[in-house]
């Protein structure tokens, strides 16, 4: 089973190392919930580590926790990705006035996204028939 994180090891495992390599970020989350680490399993708290997995499994997108692990694009959330989209689509509808949009040069770059890479090779502007393409693929004409 793969966690929140992509984690794939065992329960305290898995935790332990997440609190290991971000252990300013978990200490943070959790001094907002009014816990500490040094609480955890200690007799005169109960803390536990299914309360810690509990904690990390579930964050706030936002979270010091989420912060940490994914650091470039934790900001990223479906209303980003819309927006981008909206705004993309109006310049395109933009460019598609204009004389270079009419003959197909100069087309806007959309607005960078966390995952998604813009480095798409082309092989040409002509459309090709089905058997140059499946030549070009390596596929058997049925």
């Amino acid at each position: 089973m793969e966690g929140a994180f992509g984690c794939r090891l065992g329960g305290i495992l898995s935790l332990d190392l997440l609190v290991e390599n971000h252990k300013k970020a978990v200490e943070v989350e959790l001094i907002d919930r009014g816990q500490r680490l040094r609480h955890l399993c200690a007799d005169d708290h109960d803390f536990s580590w299914g309360d810690l997995a509990a904690i990390v499994e579930w964050p706030l997108h936002d979270s010091p926790i989420v912060r940490s692990v994914n650091p470039e694009d934790w900001h990223w959330r479906l209303e980003s990705h819309l927006l981008a989209e909206a705004v993309d689509t109006l310049h395109l509808l933009w460019w598609a006035k204009t004389e270079a949009g009419q003959d197909g040069r100069n087309r806007p770059k959309q607005i960078p996204r966390p995952g998604i890479d813009d480095d798409t090779e082309r092989y040409g502007n002509e459309p090709v028939s089905m058997l140059e393409m499946n030549e070009f693929l390596g596929w058997e004409a049925a």
